[in-house]
C-alpha cells in the first residue's frame, strides 16, 4: 500500500499516537514533507529508510526533541503541541537512541532506579546519580521486575563499563520501560549488534510486547529485524512516506525496493 493510498494516516478513535502532516526544515530544507503516522494499542510498528530519509527527524518530532514547523501530534487524544520531552515522557512516552549512553560506574540495576527517579516530579537526580539515595522496596521491587522481563537479572548488579554492547542496548530498554511507558520508540537497537546479539533483542521486544502490550515504534535499518517483528511499516525517503501497510507489502513495494534496497532490486 503506497502512501497516497494510505487511508490510515489521520488514526482512529483510540489510536495510542496520531501525527498528522508533520513538516520540518532546516533553514529552508524540507527534512520531513506532509507525513502522517499512527500508532494502535499493542502494535510493534517499523519506520524504515535510507540515510537521510528523515526517520530520526521524526522521531525527535514525535517525542518532543524538535518542534515541527506544522502539523499536528496526539498522544491518546492529548495535543503534544509545545510540550518539551520530558513532560510527553511523563504522559507515557519513551524512547532510547541510537548512540548507546550508559553510566559506566553506575549497576544495571541502578540506571534504572535513576530513570525510575527522574521521571517524578521532585526527584534530586544528583543525589541518585552519586549513590546518595537509596531505592525505597516496591522501587527495587518495580525495577526487579523489568530486569526479569528483559532477561537482565543476572546482571543486575554488574557495573555498565564491563557490559558487552548488546547487553547495554538491553539495558537501554530495560531503562525506558522502567517507568512503564505506553508508548516505546526505539531508534536502530540492533544498531552494532552481531547476529546473536540481534536475535536476543529480538526476543526481548516479542517478550515485552507479550507480557505488557507496550506499543512500540521501531526505527531500523535491519530488513530481516524488521520482517521478523512489525506488523505494519512506514517507509521514508527524503523526507517523504513513500509506503506503508502490512510490513511484507510495504517491502514488496517498488519504489521502497528502489530508494531502501537499491536501484538495481526493483
Amino acid at each position: 500500500m503506497t502512501a497516497g493510498n494510505a487511508m490510515l494516516g489521520n488514526g482512529q478513535i483510540g489510536s495510542v499516537l496520531v501525527a498528522n502532516h508533520i513538516d520540518k526544515r532546516f533553514e529552508g530544507i524540507a527534512a520531513l514533507s506532509d507525513v502522517s503516522v499512527h500508532l494502535e494499542p499493542g502494535e510493534l510498528v517499523a519506520l524504515i529508510g535510507p540515510n537521510g530519509a528523515g526517520k530520526t527527524t521524526l522521531f525527535n518530532c514525535l517525542s518532543g526533541v524538535l518542534r515541527p514547523n506544522s502539523g499536528q501530534i496526539l498522544l491518546k487524544g492529548r495535543d503534544l503541541s509545545g510540550l518539551a520531552a520530558h513532560e510527553r515522557a511523563r504522559l507515557g512516552l519513551a524512547r532510547t537512541f541510537q548512540r548507546m549512553e550508559l553510566f559506566g560506574s553506575l549497576t544495571v540495576r541502578e540506571h534504572l532506579f535513576v530513570a525510575h527517579r527522574a521521571q517524578r516530579r521532585g526527584a534530586s537526580l544528583w543525589r541518585d546519580l552519586t549513590g546518595r539515595s537509596r531505592p525505597t522496596p516496591q522501587e527495587r521491587e518495580q525495577c526487579d521486575a523489568v530486569l526479569e522481563l528483559v532477561g537482565l537479572g543476572d546482571h543486575a548488579d554488574r557495573p555498565a563499563h564491563s557490559l558487552t554492547l548488546g547487553t547495554g542496548r538491553v539495558v537501554e530498554l530495560a531503562r525506558a520501560l522502567v517507568c512503564d511507558p505506553e508508548l516505546l520508540f526505539l531508534d536502530e537497537p540492533s544498531s552494532g549488534l552481531d547476529h546473536r546479539e540481534t536475535e536476543h533483542m529480538g526476543t526481548v521486544l516479542e517478550q515485552v510486547r507479550a507480557e505488557r502490550g507496550t506499543t512500540i515504534l521501531l526505527c531500523e535499518h535491519d530488513v530481516a529485524f524488521v520482517e521478523r517483528l512489525a506488523s505494519r511499516t512506514y517507509v521514508l525517503d527524503c523526507g517523504k512516506l513513500i509506503a506503508e501497510g502490512p510490513t511484507a507489502e510495504a517491502l514488496a513495494s517498488p519504489q521502497v525496493r528502489t530508494a531502501y534496497l537499491g536501484a538495481g532490486a526493483a
